[in-house]
């Protein structure tokens, strides 16, 4: 697996920095979590600091396209990620069921 970083757009307001990717790969898409230890590698950052937003996969070649956010510190990074999945759909449905 190789990483290739496209482009870096310094977001300071945010505390973090914006990352664009292509990686090439032999045989199947990397794990997130080898993606982001080459990422954290590569720029220096911490790998608990390190989000994968999006992976997507170039049809018919071995390459793939990332978007990720690399933050200054963990405590950035927990106020500003946004929340996914069945957890943040769990958290949310107790505060809804507490206004009707």
């Amino acid at each position: 697996m190789s990483l290739n970083i496209t482009k870096k757009n310094e977001q300071p307001l945010l505390k973090r920095t914006e990352i664009h990717a292509e990686i090439t790969y032999e045989r199947m898409t990397p794990s997130r979590d080898a993606i982001i230890k080459e990422i954290a590698k590569k720029t220096g950052a911490s790998e608990d600091t390190v989000v994968l937003k999006h992976i997507d996969v170039i049809q018919g070649s071995r390459k793939a396209n990332i978007l990720a956010y690399a933050y200054e510190d963990a405590a950035a990074q927990k106020f500003l990620k946004p929340r996914e999945g069945k957890k943040a759909a769990a958290e949310l449905k107790p505060a809804e069921q507490g206004k009707a």
